[in-house]
């Protein structure tokens, strides 16, 4: 693991958030930064060689496109590289890529914005499929969000067959990258080579759409299958997923296949629209999501599409329930008017009271007499009316369908 500025893995190791104390906190002077960031994903099929270093490289075309469509953090997979290294491109975007050490033809990397340099606090590449990021983001609140960005290039299809042990270790590298306290956000982007398909109706009566929206695309495939796994096994949910967009906003890769009806000599080829390439985040983080779809206009060469989700952390305290209040309130308004009542508490506590004895403490003595008045109007005052109606509201609410049917459907 190391800081910012140094890709090749030779660097002061910096806190994990494992070990974070307070005494590695880290601080900014600016508490200004927007709390509404933009996550991506972008499989780019290559990055392009150090001596193509003009305006219209590559490198340059990604930067230009992390901008343009206003990208924080982007994940890049394929790069073919297999040197690591950092740039700064001409518009102050950072390019970090890592090394491959089993190969040449995937590689990992980062787009980070100009005004995300500060809080970044630490990358690590765990192996050829799965690195990661830290982040520290300054708040009003005066704690920083901690983040943890996630790169994930999965095996396709007919690799993970060939070879399943490809498979369960890419998984397992992704388990061991998320193992982060709670309280720290999870952001996992890639191309995971896996269709998760449209949400079913089995799908909801399990329970799935905690991890999946309604939005998704195709057919889910055995690959899927071990996504959604992986999703309800972490507690994550797949973001883009969960808006609704044309087909265009939720499609991701374009494959092409032969055309049949042309003739079998024909060249002829029909595209193939899948949606393989997610966005993950925490189950409970869903209320910090903005929008999340692709985009097909970047200038960038890829059969891949831009993949971004929009957060707003200002609202993060909706990720973290409140405490329920055990308070009883008495409904003290008819104590103070309806003689009858009065009469009754009047019983009720001295009842209580020639039933205790009487302590040596004071403060035992006190809380004695408490817990008496408090028994004293329980028998004869009852509840305040807004609590009792919040409780037959409940009742009513665990009633069955009288049809033995649930969701409405037969």
């Amino acid at each position: 693991m190391v800081r910012m500025g140094n890709a090749s893995g030779e660097g002061t190791p910096t806190a994990d958030f494992k070990t974070f104390t307070s005494s590695t906190t880290r601080t900014s002077s600016s508490l200004f930064v927007t709390l509404l960031i933009s996550f991506a994903t972008f499989n780019i099929r290559g990055l392009g060689t150090k001596q193509d270093d003009s305006e219209h490289s590559k490198r340059e075309k990604l930067g230009s496109d992390c901008a343009r469509y206003h990208v924080d953090f982007c994940a890049i997979q394929e790069t073919k590289v297999v040197e690591p290294g950092v740039c700064t491109l001409s518009n102050g975007y950072r390019l970090i890529w890592f090394e491959q050490r089993d190969g040449r033809h995937g590689g990992l990397g980062f787009v980070i914005s100009p005004r995300m340099f500060d809080y970044v606090v630490c990358y690590k590449t765990i192996s050829d499929r799965v690195s990661y990021m830290d982040l520290e983001i300054p708040s009003r609140s005066g704690n920083p969000i901690r983040c943890r960005v996630v790169n994930a290039y999965g095996p396709h299809s007919k690799l993970a067959s060939d070879n399943p042990k490809l498979l369960v270790n890419f998984y397992g590298q992704l388990r061991d990258a998320i193992s982060v306290p709670s309280n720290v956000e999870i952001f996992v982007l890639g191309d995971f080579n896996s269709k998760l398909g449209k949400m079913t109706y089995a799908d909801s009566t399990f329970g799935f759409n905690r991890f999946m929206g309604n939005y998704g695309m195709g057919v889910r495939n055995e690959m899927g299958e071990n996504l959604l796994d992986f999703l309800g096994e972490s507690d994550l949910y797949a973001t883009n997923t969960s808006f609704k967009h044309a087909a265009r906003h939720i499609t991701t890769f374009t494959g092409w296949r032969k055309d049949w009806s042309a003739g079998r000599q024909s060249k002829k080829t029909l595209p193939v629209y899948s949606q393989i390439d997610f966005i993950l985040c925490r189950s409970k983080s869903r209320v910090l999501l903005q929008d999340s779809r692709s985009y097909a206009g970047a200038h960038t060469f890829s059969d891949h599409r831009l993949v971004v989700t929009r957060v707003n952390f200002k609202d993060i305290r909706l990720c973290y329930k409140r405490p329920s209040s055990s308070i009883t309130k008495f409904n003290t308004s008819e104590l103070a008017s309806n003689p009858n009542i009065q009469t009754k508490y009047r019983h009720s506590l001295e009842s209580a009271l020639s039933m205790v004895a009487p302590p040596s403490d004071p403060n035992q003595d006190l809380n004695n007499l408490l817990s008496s008045m408090k028994d004293a109007a329980t028998s004869s005052i009852g509840p305040h009316p807004a609590d009792l109606e919040i409780v037959v509201m409940t009742m009513k609410s665990k009633n069955f369908p009288k049809n033995g049917t649930f969701f409405g459907r037969g």
